[in-house]
């Protein structure tokens, strides 16, 4: 078996699952994304609300955008092998809600110094994305974007991370992917 791009990965999918549309973005060809065309893509907007009403946990990820040669670019990480949860799957930094967040943006901070080493300080929040309950391991997840000043220099948490990912974002938006 050939691996693919980003390696072995299951993918949880409920029983009633079904292929969707193709992507609003399959019919652009060379995207050009800058920190502040996103930024503007956030401003004024409210994110949707989760029509799931029962889930275990509440958690946080941190999608965190910096410009690097000319191009956006987001970290993502491949979670350990040993993790109860989401092994060894490609995610955003974050997890679990501890009882010392203040709020969900707390914790999405947290989480990613606990896991990456990203300086707290650093992320400048410029958007929320819509909650949403994983199928593994029952959680509601609130996605925040935020942007880095600059590609910030990263040690990964060899207990909970694997590997720290760069990914240009318009290698997000090939047909392989």
């Amino acid at each position: 078996m050939q691996e693919k791009r980003g390696g072995k990965q299951i993918i949880p999918r409920p029983d009633s699952w079904s292929e969707g549309e193709a992507a609003p973005w399959s019919n652009i060809s060379n995207p050009q994304f800058t920190i502040e065309s996103i930024t503007r893509t956030f401003t004024g907007n409210t994110p949707g609300t989760s029509s799931v009403d029962s889930y275990d946990r509440e958690s946080s990820v941190l999608i965190a955008l910096y410009e690097f040669n000319e191009q956006v670019w987001m970290i993502l990480t491949r979670r350990s092998e040993t993790m109860r949860f989401h092994t060894s799957e490609v995610s955003f930094p974050g997890g679990n809600q501890e009882p010392q967040d203040n709020d969900p943006w707390d914790t999405a901070l947290r989480e990613a110094y606990e896991e990456i080493g990203l300086d707290p300080t650093l992320p400048k929040k410029i958007g929320q994305l819509t909650s949403f309950v994983t199928v593994g391991s029952n959680s509601l997840v609130t996605p925040f974007v935020a942007t880095l000043p600059y590609p910030p220099e990263l040690k990964a948490n060899t207990v909970e991370v694997e590997k720290i990912l760069h990914v240009p974002l318009y290698e997000l938006l090939s047909d392989e992917v």
